[in-house]
């Protein structure tokens, strides 16, 4: 990805994060895919991982 790109993602996630409210209401079933040892709570609440997951958890949901 170009830093253009990484930018304009990043822009429309805040837009998104913004507009929504702070708690998801999902339907299962949900799939949460990913490497265990990185969802481990080693790495701590506030980890890239972690906030990466629930980016695009944010994003997926806003598109459905």
């Amino acid at each position: 990805m170009t830093e253009a790109e990484v930018r304009g993602l990043c822009i429309k996630s805040r837009e998104i994060f913004l507009s929504q409210p702070i708690l998801l209401e999902l339907e299962a079933p949900l799939k949460i895919c990913g490497i265990q040892e990185q969802l481990s709570g080693s790495s701590g609440s506030g980890s890239l991982t972690r906030l990466q997951l629930r980016r695009d958890l944010r994003l997926q949901s806003s598109e459905g």
